[in-house]
């Protein structure tokens, strides 16, 4: 053994003999220490339980989860506010506070001026359908006209113009015929100088294939003072002269097209007419006679009866038609028309007319422009044509400021520009007063050679009353330079 080992063999022997003095009593202190004690127990360790496995002594054993919760986060200072921006510097050439500059649009203030003259115009009719709202009137007259929960209705007819006088008259309307689709209706008008029209007309819908339908006209009328100026473009006022002219006629009218065409649609007509012409009867102008510088029209003194045959063919496509802010509606139309008593009295007349509406504004300001034209041709070689067949211009087929068929001739063509603007609306009820301004312009030839010179033209204004559905009367007055006109019709149930 070397020196080492035995050292640490000795002082592992003096270690091992301090900790026996230590750890047990000396026999002077303890008397038993003589006697040998028995060794006290040990405690128990607790039950482990059965149904965990026991941990291998060699699988490293995980260091207990520290449940000490971490400290909160340190909220970031906050930046400190940039710095105030300085206020803009203005600019020489502008200033704080915008001003628009007046524009003046002279088209616009053109078509807003005929609104204030006639909107002056119009202020003490506006005043009466105030009076007539307030009180409720309308609804009051409906229900006096009325009978029979609607089965009969009474609507009034009125005319007034300049050469025909003033005349008024109504309408007997009987509706809801044969399961709703047909109704009747009688009607008249009186004027003051003793003219008189009567008219019975039946119309029933839905009663052809198709959906197509019939109407059915007669009528009687006299008119004592109508006006003939000669034939020809070139016919002068002071050749005005009257005729009298009876007329009894009955027509039939059927549809060409079903109820589901909406654009296109037509009509054929057939009919009988007895005229008979003579001098007229009038306080102010001569009566046509015979040896007059004014040539008596054919088929004067005598009595003729005309077998008509007539087709109509129509385009629409307007939004409505009482009151149209687009559109175009056209319509060509061929009558065929000669005696059958022997007279040599006959013609083909043919009708072309167009007329399209552009909405230049809002709140139903249109404007409309109509371009129509019209040809008289024999239809037998050596007959002569009637005096309904000719071409004709004048109030009713434009040119407004003209007498009624003021020009008669073989060929006629015309033309207008037209204005429209509301100046009420009656309530929700999508009828109100629209008023126009108007320029016509046109011509006749055939008697005498196509010329220009002179253009017949007129000018004027009116109102007119519509519904989306229906015209209910229109006030026209037109200047021309033979002087002026004014016609007010009412045709239609109020």
């Amino acid at each position: 053994m070397t020196r080492t080992s035995l050292v640490i063999i000795l002082l592992g022997v003096l270690r091992c003999g301090m900790t026996d003095s230590h750890a047990q009593p000396s026999p002077a202190d303890d008397p038993d220490a003589t006697v040998p004690r028995p060794p006290s127990p040990l405690p128990e360790p607790p039950p482990v339980p059965t149904d965990t496995p026991p941990v291998p002594a060699d699988v490293p054993v995980e260091p207990p989860i520290q449940t000490t919760t971490p400290p909160p986060p340190v909220a970031p200072e906050p930046l400190p506010p940039p710095p105030p921006t300085p206020p803009a510097q203005e600019s020489p050439s502008t200033s704080a506070m915008w001003e628009p500059s007046y524009h003046f649009d002279l088209h616009w203030r053109l078509l807003m001026l005929p609104e204030r003259v006639i909107g002056l115009a119009a202020i003490p009719f506006e005043l009466l359908v105030g009076a007539i709202e307030r009180h409720a009137l309308d609804k009051r007259f409906g229900d006096l006209v009325t009978f029979y929960n609607g089965r009969i209705k009474i609507a009034p007819r009125f005319k007034f113009s300049f050469g025909d006088g003033a005349g008024a008259g109504l309408w007997i309307k009987r509706t809801r015929l044969f399961d709703e689709r047909a109704e009747a209706r009688l009607g008249g008008v009186y004027r003051v100088d003793g003219d008189y029209q009567l008219e019975l007309e039946y119309e029933h819908a839905l009663l052809f294939p198709g959906g197509r339908g019939l109407r059915l006209r007669s009528y009687i009328e006299d008119d004592k003072n109508q006006r003939f100026y000669g034939l020809g473009n070139e016919s002068l006022f002071t050749d005005r002269r009257v005729v009298r002219s009876k007329d009894l006629g009955l027509f039939a009218e059927m549809d060409l097209q079903g109820v589901d065409r909406y654009t296109y649609s037509g009509v054929v007509q057939l009919g009988l007419r007895r005229q008979e012409l003579s001098a007229g009867v009038s306080s102010t102008y001569p009566p046509v006679m015979e040896g007059d510088t004014v040539l008596p029209p054919p088929g004067f003194d005598d009595t003729a009866l005309f077998a008509d045959m007539r087709l109509v063919g129509r385009f629409d496509t307007r939004d409505t038609y009482g009151r149209p802010t687009r559109g175009i509606y056209a319509e060509a139309s061929a009558l065929g028309r000669t005696d059958v008593t022997g007279k040599s009295l006959s013609a083909v007349t043919l009708n072309a007319s167009a007329r399209l509406h552009l909405p230049i504004a809002p709140d139903r300001r249109v404007l409309l422009l109509s371009i129509g034209g019209a040809a008289a041709l024999h239809m037998l070689p050596g007959t002569e044509i009637p005096l309904d067949s000719y071409a004709y211009l004048g109030r009713t087929n434009l040119l407004r400021g003209y007498d009624r068929e003021r020009f008669r001739d073989l060929y006629a063509m015309q033309a207008s520009v037209e204005y429209r603007f509301p100046i009420y609306e009656y309530l929700a009820s999508r009828a109100g007063l629209d008023a126009f301004g108007f320029f016509d312009a046109g011509t006749t030839w055939g008697v005498n050679a196509f010329s220009l010179s002179p253009l017949r033209y007129s000018y004027g204004g009116g109102l007119r009353a519509a519904h989306e559905t229906t015209l209910v009367f229109e006030l026209t007055v037109g200047f021309s330079p033979e002087g002026n006109e004014l016609n007010l019709g009412v045709e239609k149930a109020l």
